[in-house]
């Protein structure tokens, strides 16, 4: 009687063919996803959480710091790529050696590489960026000379959305501002009055608490003052418009001068109410701001204008010189 004494293999589980090309193409897709494909999913979720952590870190750093982010999230960026693409490569290589030998994991099904994805960097990095431009900044393009010349028209403004969380805007601030329901209701202002001061518009002139803010032709201003605007004033000014220096509060900045009448609601003085704002355009003769549209209530004031993030003239060329431009306050 012959007996077989070939041994047996023990079976351990059901084996796949580890494509490369598939590993590499799901690290860049999801950074921790090709761990995933090649059997090791703890360190893949690792990866995914660090991206996001990193990227909820700089958020955070912005938030405190108020720093101009073009140059830092380019470098975050490019590294965040080659990092990804490095181990795109690693990934492949394992795929690689591991062949036809793989052993499948329970984890190794596509619901589970899209829940991982989903779950641990798409839905978190969306709703990062959703926070950050719903709740920290936004980006907001000037159209039009009503702001000259502290912006020009084509400027890409970077706002910081929780300027005024902690307490309200002073005399002078520069605020994007929502004046009700207007078809065109978002403006860049600069406000000249406060609750509870008295407004008015005798003979269109503007008056604070029977005051009108001090103001002066550049003839008159001082060296340094002239060289903070031959900075700032770099864009062909509207025609028929005179810069001049004003001052309320003590906070000076530069305006172009009234040149042309405008409808106002009233000419009589007015308290502002506990929760309203005077706001006018730093180009005087700019319609569209409170002197003929009303007070701004604190729940229109969405943020302060920070940086200038791109700016195009009027045939789309680029300004470069005016790029992460600090705006003035």
């Amino acid at each position: 009687m012959v007996h077989d004494v070939t041994p047996h293999a023990t079976y351990r589980g059901e084996t796949a063919v580890r494509k490369p090309a598939v590993a590499f193409l799901l690290t860049l897709l999801c950074p921790g996803l090709g761990l995933l494909v090649v059997g090791n999913l703890a360190a893949g979720v690792v990866v995914n959480l660090s991206y996001v952590f990193v990227a909820s870190l700089f958020v955070w750093l912005w938030a405190r710091l108020l720093f101009f982010p073009l140059v830092p999230l380019a470098i975050l960026l490019a590294g965040g790529g080659v990092i990804t693409l490095l181990m795109a490569l690693d990934a492949a290589r394992t795929a690689r050696r591991q062949g036809h030998q793989y052993l499948l994991r329970p984890y190794n099904h596509p619901l589970v590489y899209a829940a991982v994805s989903l779950g641990t960097f798409h839905l978190p990095l969306v709703f990062l960026i959703h926070l950050t431009f719903t709740q920290l900044v936004s980006l907001v393009w000037i159209d039009g000379d009503s702001m000259y010349p502290t912006l020009a028209d084509g400027d890409l403004i970077l706002v910081d959305r929780t300027a005024y969380r902690d307490s309200g805007p002073r005399h002078g601030d520069l605020v994007l501002v929502q004046f009700g329901s207007r078809d065109r209701s978002y403006e860049v202002g600069r406000i000249l009055a406060v609750p509870t001061d008295e407004v008015g518009l005798p003979g269109g002139i503007l008056q604070v608490n029977e005051q009108v803010p001090l103001w002066r032709s550049l003839s008159s201003s001082s060296d340094a003052l002239q060289a903070q605007l031959d900075a700032l004033v770099d864009v062909v000014h509207p025609a028929g418009s005179r810069l001049a220096i004003e001052s309320i509060h003590q906070r000076w900045y530069f305006i172009s001068e009234q040149m042309a009448s405008f409808p106002v609601v009233t000419s009589q003085t007015a308290r502002l109410a506990d929760d309203e704002y005077y706001v006018v355009h730093d180009n005087r003769s700019a319609l569209g701001d409170s002197r003929n549209g009303g007070a701004v209530v604190r729940s229109g004031i969405l943020g302060r204008p920070l940086y200038i993030a791109m700016s195009l003239t009027a045939d789309g060329a680029l300004r470069r010189n005016r790029i992460g431009r600090r705006i003035q306050p």
